[in-house]
């Protein structure tokens, strides 16, 4: 059973980083990607 994960961060290269390591781990699925809190709510 794989965790569903997001990424919040206001910088868009470091929410790219994390995402990709996120897609690369076998036991996370990434469901979105947002730039702040507010968005992520």
């Amino acid at each position: 059973m794989k965790l569903r994960s997001i990424v919040v961060d206001d910088s868009s290269m470091q929410r790219m980083a994390v995402a990709k390591l996120v897609n690369n781990h076998p036991n996370l699925a990434l469901v979105a990607e947002y730039s702040n809190a507010i968005e992520a709510k």
